[in-house]
C-alpha cells in the first residue's frame, strides 16, 4: 500500500516516526515525548521470544531517540468525514501496516483527548481483503455483545473501505499452555442448534472441498453428532481480551457462525505451541490431542477423534494463511505442514 495513503490516514499536521524504519515502513505514529512515542508505538507485534525482545529493542530506540527525520502527514485527512459522526474527539491515531498479499489491510489505532484508545479501525483496498472486510463487519452483527466489539461504522474510504469497531475492555489473556479455564469455557458456550452427523456439519464439507483427503479425518469424527458453534477462526491469545472471568475477541476475519464446536480451542493450543513455546509439530499435536480429550470432548470421545479435530483446525489455518499470501516455506506454514503430513 502506498505510503502516501498511510499517512492519510493519520489526523493531518502530525509528525510522524516509523518502526521499524522508514525503509521498511510497518508502523507509523505521531511524535511527541519520549513516553508518548512509548505508548504510541504498542501497537507492533511480536509473538515469539526473540520477536518481542526485537520488539522491545525498536521502541526503546524511538521513544529515546525519534526517527532523524520525521514525515508531515497530508493536510487533508482522509478519515475526518468518516469517523465525526462516531468518534467526534480524535486526537491521534496510529497505524499498522498488514502483510503484503491479496488480503492486505491497514489498522488505524484511534486516540481521544487524553490519549486513550477509543476504537479500531481496518481499511483495505484489495478485491480479496474487501471481501474479508465486509464479511467480518456483517459477523460482528450477528455477534452476541459480550463476545466481540461492537460494528461502530462501515463504508468506503478513499479508494477502500474501512470497518471501524469499538474497543475491548479487560486485560490480556496468560499466554500459557495449557489454555486458562475462561478460554476453554468460551469455547463451551458458542456451542448451539441441534447436533448433526458430519456429513451435514458445514465446516466439514468445506474443508473437504479444500481438500479431499480431509475426509479421512472427518470420519474419526463421525461416532459423534455435532452442534454448530460461533467460530472465530484465529482464537489466538493475542486476539482475546480477558473481564470478570470471561473471554471476550477481536479480529473475526476469519469468523463463521456455522463452525465446529472446539476448533477454535484447538487452534488456540497449536498456534501458541508453534509461536509462543518453538514446540516440535509432534509433541504439539499429542499435547493438543490429549488436552482436547481429556478437558473439553464428549466424554467417550477417543483420542482419535481429538486428533483429529486438531488436524482440521490446523488444516483450515493453513488455507487460510496460504489465502493471506503466506508461502510453504515460511516457518509457520513449513511447521502446520509437518503436522498435516500428506493432508494438503
Amino acid at each position: 500500500m502506498k505510503l502516501s495513503t498511510l499517512l492519510s490516514m493519520m489526523p493531518g499536521g502530525s509528525e510522524v516516526c516509523a518502526l521499524p524504519s522508514w525503509s521498511n515502513p510497518r508502523l507509523l505514529f505521531s511524535s511527541g515525548t519520549a513516553a508518548e512515542r512509548w505508548n504510541r508505538s504498542g501497537l507492533f507485534p511480536a509473538f515469539r521470544l526473540r520477536g518481542r525482545l526485537y520488539r522491545t529493542a525498536v521502541r526503546s530506540r524511538v521513544a529515546l531517540v525519534p526517527n532523524a527525520r520525521p514525515r508531515e502527514t497530508s493536510r487533508d485527512w482522509l478519515l475526518a468525514d468518516f469517523v465525526e459522526d462516531i468518534l467526534p474527539e480524535i486526537s491521534d491515531a496510529s497505524v499498522l501496516v498488514g502483510t503484503p498479499g491479496p488480503t492486505q489491510k491497514v489498522t488505524v489505532q484511534f486516540r481521544g483527548t487524553n490519549g486513550e484508545v477509543v476504537a479500531y479501525g481496518k481499511y483495505a483496498e484489495g478485491a480479496t481483503a474487501l471481501e474479508r472486510l465486509r464479511r467480518e463487519s456483517a459477523l460482528l452483527n450477528e455477534l452476541p455483545d459480550e463476545a466481540a466489539p461492537r460494528n461502530l461504522k462501515f463504508g468506503a474510504v478513499g479508494d477502500g473501505e474501512m470497518l471501524i469497531v469499538s474497543t475491548l475492555d479487560g486485560d490480556p489473556v496468560t499466554v500459557s499452555l495449557p489454555p486458562p479455564d475462561a478460554v476453554a469455557d468460551w469455547c463451551s458456550q458458542r456451542q448451539y442448534g441441534k447436533e448433526l452427523d458430519v456429513a451435514e456439519h458445514p465446516w466439514l464439507n468445506d474443508l473437504i472441498r479444500r481438500s479431499p483427503n480431509a475426509a479421512k479425518l472427518v470420519a474419526d469424527l463421525a461416532s459423534h453428532r455435532w452442534k454448530l458453534a460461533i467460530q472465530h477462526g484465529d482464537y489466538a491469545p493475542w486476539n482475546l481480551r480477558l473481564r470478570s472471568g470471561a473471554v471476550s475477541a477481536f479480529d473475526w476475519e476469519f469468523g463463521r457462525v456455522d463452525g465446529f464446536p472446539f476448533a477454535d480451542l484447538a487452534f488456540y493450543f497449536l498456534q501458541t505451541a508453534a509461536l509462543v513455546h518453538d514446540m516440535a509439530p509432534r509433541e504439539a499435536l499429542q499435547q493438543t490431542a490429549s488436552y482436547l480429550a481429556d478437558r473439553v470432548l464428549q466424554p467417550d470421545a477417543s483420542v482419535t477423534a481429538a486428533t483429529a479435530l486438531a488436524k482440521l483446525a490446523l488444516l483450515d489455518a493453513y488455507f487460510n494463511a496460504r489465502d493471506d499470501g503466506h508461502t510453504d516455506d515460511e516457518p509457520l506454514q513449513a511447521w502446520r505442514l509437518s503436522v498435516l503430513g500428506g493432508l494438503v
